[in-house]
């Protein structure tokens, strides 16, 4: 059971428990907690004080706990209660898997920021300040905007129909709005009273409508749009032999995660890649073949289901282009290998992003319009100019790709991790020019008549768009700020097997991965227990693990399995996943 205290946001000792993820609580029986506190002179909202009348109700204790003998507790999450202006901490005496899984990437990077200014302004050496991840620079006031907002729920009932029911009950009589993508988040836990409570945490949707509702409006109001029945499968448009058998992965390419962090180019620099002269041969044929699709490929929800539709990027193959652009790289003085493979994962990743792009915008019109246009759209026009240069929606998905490079190659350059830039795009631009019809012709990028063009025939779904000859000014539908608020997060992604490359950019495994390790750990399937949409696995210590059905695992499920082995995701890629 985990403990959920709740504190002021300027409250003694908030921030340097941020700061260190955990906090050692020294032995004091519970009748004397009060005394405790005066005698030190302790104000009973400082956090120490608080975390101390919980823990009391924490089990086991016993003898872990005494006279000298100190117990630490960590951190696992932090929540804004927007109800309460209150600071909700959720601990638990079991260490976490990663701790930085407890703090949002906004609060490190604010951290980061405000760190980074009080060097600046008080001109203080590099090494005055520890450089961990921590949060001693934040004032506690930007905590409220900072932190992920929730609900406090106490007087939770016993049975456990009638806690769900409260649990929606208090969902739907907030003021914070409904979930961006319909995901809600409920931690249970003692409070310092020993009495269950619950957290409840949620993204609510900002200004704009998420792109989750406006996909889930849709196939609503329209199904005329969707087919039916959707596909369930994973249908690669180039198909060798060894992928009948691959596995699948998640993987975590979003831009807004960093995937060019300096310190992720620093730690890849060791990486080996091989100079194999057929591997780049090989990836050279598949690209003249198929260009990015050979590699990757994007599955429109229009057609296929929700556990099918989404970015799929073929592991093998990535990592033989990450070897074959090291190699080129190399000769232009750029030999950094991480280079190399985040140029290789990046490309076509922005490739499928961007055609993933061109569904989100057919799916704000049709929602508007009421009107299926995405899949006449690849039926009139994309099908029918497949493999010749009027092939716009490759042509621009290229040209996304490498503007993606482009626009990064100078920060790049300055973090001294890229040379050379002009040659770095040379290189790049030579291997898409290798492409088919349509790919290769992706300089029509520059043009804005090209985007205006694709963007009308896509609201019309004929060749060409346009009235009367002339194509629509709407152009902005594909590269502009769209009307909606899309992320690269709300588009699954996928790897198909495995390699160097999708353990770098790896985020859960598949299903069928997570079997094995249970069974390395002896765990076996308990058939009287679990459901229709679950199993359960129970070890040899009497401890069981649910395993969902769902292939490949969430995200969620992948840290509960961590958690429950007393993993990091470092230690799982590097220790477990060999074994296997």
């Amino acid at each position: 059971m985990r403990l959920i205290v709740t504190v002021k946001p300027e409250s003694s000792g908030l921030l340097e428990m941020l700061d260190e993820q955990s906090i050692a609580i020294d032995y004091c029986p519970q009748d004397i907690c009060a005394s405790w506190a005066f005698i030190r002179n302790i104000d009973q909202e400082y956090v120490e004080y608080r975390l101390l009348e919980g823990v009391q109700h924490l089990n086991p204790l016993k003898d872990s706990w005494g006279p000298g003998k100190p117990i630490r507790l960590f951190l696992y999450q932090v929540h804004y209660l927007i109800d309460d202006d209150a600071i909700a901490l959720v601990a638990s005496l079991n260490e976490p898997s990663e701790f930085s899984q407890c703090l949002p990437p906004e609060v490190l990077d604010a951290w980061k920021k405000s760190m980074a200014k009080r060097k600046s302004e008080e001109k203080i050496p590099g090494d005055k300040y520890p450089e961990k991840p921590g949060l001693l620079p934040i004032e506690a006031k930007s905590l409220r905007d900072l932190l992920p907002k929730a609900r406090y729920m106490k007087f939770l009932p016993q049975d456990q129909k009638a806690k769900e029911q409260a649990i929606q009950r208090s969902i739907d009589s907030s003021e914070m709005g409904p979930s961006r993508d319909g995901a809600y988040a409920v931690s249970l836990g003692l409070d310092v009273a020993g009495q269950e409570v619950a957290v409840i945490a949620w993204e609510p949707e900002s200004d704009l409508p998420g792109y989750p509702e406006l996909r889930e409006c849709l196939s609503k109001s329209l199904p005329s749009a969707f087919k039916r029945p959707r596909h369930s499968s994973v249908a690669p448009p180039i198909l060798l032999d060894t992928d009948s058998s691959a596995t699948l992965s998640n993987a975590d390419l979003s831009p807004a995660d960093n995937i060019l962090d300096q310190d992720e180019f620093i730690s890849a620099s060791d990486y080996r890649l091989s100079d194999n002269s057929e591997t780049a041969a090989r990836v050279r044929a598949l690209i003249q073949q198929g260009g990015f699709e050979a590699l990757g490929w994007y599955q429109g929800f229009h057609s296929w289901g929700e556990r099918h539709w989404g970015i799929y990027l073929h592991a093998d193959r990535i990592y033989d282009f990450a070897c074959a652009l090291h190699k080129d790289l190399s000769q232009t003085g750029n030999p950094n290998p991480a280079l190399g493979i985040f140029l290789a994962a990046g490309l076509v990743y922005q490739h499928e992003r961007f055609h993933a792009r061109v569904e989100a915008a057919a799916t704000w019109i049709e929602t508007l319009r009421r009107k299926p246009l995405y899949r006449p759209y690849h039926k009139n026009v994309y099908q029918r100019v497949e493999s010749s240069a009027d092939w716009r929606e490759e042509a621009l998905a290229n040209w996304t790709a490498i503007d993606w490079m482009r626009r990064r190659l100078p920060d790049w350059h300055k973090q001294g991790l890229a040379r050379n830039p002009d040659d770095i795009e040379q290189v790049v631009a030579a291997w898409l020019d290798l492409s088919p019809a349509g790919y290769r012709d992706w300089r029509k990028g520059q043009e804005q008549q090209t985007w205006r063009t694709l963007a009308s025939e896509l609201v019309t779904a004929k060749q060409g768009g346009g009235v009367r000859g002339r194509a629509l000014p709407v152009e902005a539908l594909l590269r502009g700020p769209l009307p909606f608020d899309w992320r690269s997060g709300d588009i699954p992604t996928r790897f198909i097997g495995s390699s160097l490359v999708s353990d770098i950019f790896f985020s859960s495994p598949s299903r069928r991965e997570a079997i094995k390790v249970l069974a390395l750990y002896e765990y076996q399937v308990d058939t009287k227990r679990g459901k229709g949409s679950h199993e359960f696995w129970e070890g040899k210590d009497g401890r069981g693990f649910p395993l969902p059905m769902r292939d490949p695992l969430s995200i969620k499920v992948f840290s509960n399995l961590l958690d429950h082995f007393g993993l990091t995701k470092k230690e799982y890629v590097n220790k477990i996943r060999p074994r296997l």
